[in-house]
């Protein structure tokens, strides 16, 4: 049986989850993981700088979801309550046990940036010179080019899982009439990591997201005025988030509405040094922070890899993706993409996925062909735009179960879910 050379693009938890799944004795794969950071687990590391583009927790941020349930399917994590919501690091030391459990490192190419993926599933990528040696010489790989600075290389693969995360291409709108003409400045919540840097200032904060929210808890306490702008169709997310704050002991923004704390519409317009909402009120902040997500991106997509750009960058989503996975151009599943949904729990889920693309690339699962897909894809009752990819977690990790279900008599294992999300490996 021909032996499949895999490249994962992205360290993260999905990128290892699935260099794990691939690396197994159940798979005859030999996957290769492309990190352009000198570090693993994407967006978990802490950069106190809040320099990099790849990594986006903040000091005192704690988890949105507890340990028994974030966990991956089989590795829960040491010494820590299930029950409990811990902090980055702790996340961090988790992803890096389990790709020292796993020996997953010999997998891995640190410092190396992913340029280009041609239609040939042929990778370009660079490393800086001084850390060329640490990337073995390989049997597949070809020098491009080389300077005073970078190797490029490129080398051939069967198949492309992209792993590279959705936490990087920051979102902030652009219709906002006078924002260009601003005399403040504006960051996006990527670059937040700790409160000390707002004291005693004036701070607009626009989005109800997880982080949103977190972010005006951690600044009512020591700012001069936090003004939290959202959308009243966000009021239930809003208070969802606080009850998951409230779980996992942080403090609450709402504990400060008399004094530093408010709660606006969105922004109407701004003129130079003054903020005008949808409500008639008006400021004048030290700055606005944009908790407004992120976009999807992966550029280095080349040819008929690319998904379409128009609705991608018009419409904020990923098509055409059958199950929210595999790009329906490739029906033979050599083109998939890790974790793009949202509102679930991301490292079981990529096991989850993992599994069903060595099934597929090792003909023990099959897809329908790519008229059908397209079919299937079309004729789902999606909202067309950033939503398009909000998905219940049970029903799609059910959704997926089934789809997995005739090819589980080739393993001695299959996966359940339970009510809290849970998702666990069963061994027959």
């Amino acid at each position: 049986m021909k032996r499949h050379r895999i490249c994962i693009v992205g360290s993260g938890s999905s990128g290892l989850a699935c260099a794990r799944v691939f690396s197994s004795d159940d798979y005859n794969c030999e996957p290769t993981v492309f990190e352009q950071n000198p570090f693993i687990g994407g967006q978990w590391h802490y950069d106190p700088d809040g320099l990099s583009e790849t990594t986006a927790v903040y000091k005192n941020l704690k988890t949105n979801l507890p340990c028994g349930v974030m966990q991956f399917s089989d590795f829960p994590f040491q010494n820590i309550d299930p029950e409990s919501y811990i902090g980055c690091k702790d996340v961090e030391d988790y992803i890096i046990a389990y790709a020292e459990k796993h020996q997953l490192y010999r997998h891995i190419l640190l410092n190396t940036k992913v340029n280009s993926i041609d239609e040939t599933f042929t990778v370009t990528y660079t490393v800086p010179i001084d850390k060329e040696n640490e990337i073995s010489k390989r049997s597949h790989q070809k020098l491009v080019t080389r300077n005073e600075n970078y190797a490029t290389y490129s080398e051939q693969f069967d198949a492309i899982c992209v792993a590279n995360g959705h936490y990087t291409e920051m979102y902030i709108p652009n219709d906002i009439p006078g924002l260009r003409s601003r005399t403040f400045p504006i960051i996006h919540s990527h670059s937040y990591r700790e409160p000390e840097h707002y004291r005693d200032k004036c701070v607009i904060i626009v989005g109800a997201s997880h982080s949103g929210v977190d972010i005006s808890s951690e600044l009512a306490p020591i700012a001069k005025q936090v003004i939290l702008s959202m959308k009243e169709e966000n009021k239930n997310q809003y208070e969802k988030v606080l009850n998951t704050l409230r779980q996992n002991g942080k403090q609450l923004c709402t504990n400060y509405l008399s004094t530093t704390f408010s709660i606006v519409p969105p922004i109407e317009r701004i003129d130079k040094d003054t903020v005008y909402f949808q409500n008639q009120t008006s400021i004048k902040p030290d700055l606005i922070i944009f908790a407004t997500g992120y976009e999807y991106r992966m550029s280095f997509l080349q040819g008929k890899l690319q998904v379409d750009q128009d609705r991608l960058c018009n419409s904020h989503y990923v098509y055409p993706l059958y199950k929210q996975l595999f790009h329906a151009d490739f029906p033979d599943g050599t083109l998939s993409f890790l974790t793009i949904p949202y509102c679930i729990v991301p490292f079981p889920l990529a096991e989850v996925q993992s599994h069903i693309i060595a099934r597929v690339l090792c003909g023990k699962l099959s897809l329908p062909s790519r008229d059908d897909m397209i079919n299937a894809i079309d004729n789902l009752s999606l909202p067309l735009n950033r939503s398009y990819h909000q998905v219940n977690m049970i029903e799609y990790a059910e959704d997926l179960f089934e789809m997995m279900k005739d090819s589980n008599k080739y393993f001695n294992f299959e996966f359940s879910i339970n009510n809290q999300r849970a998702i666990r490996k069963i061994i027959k």
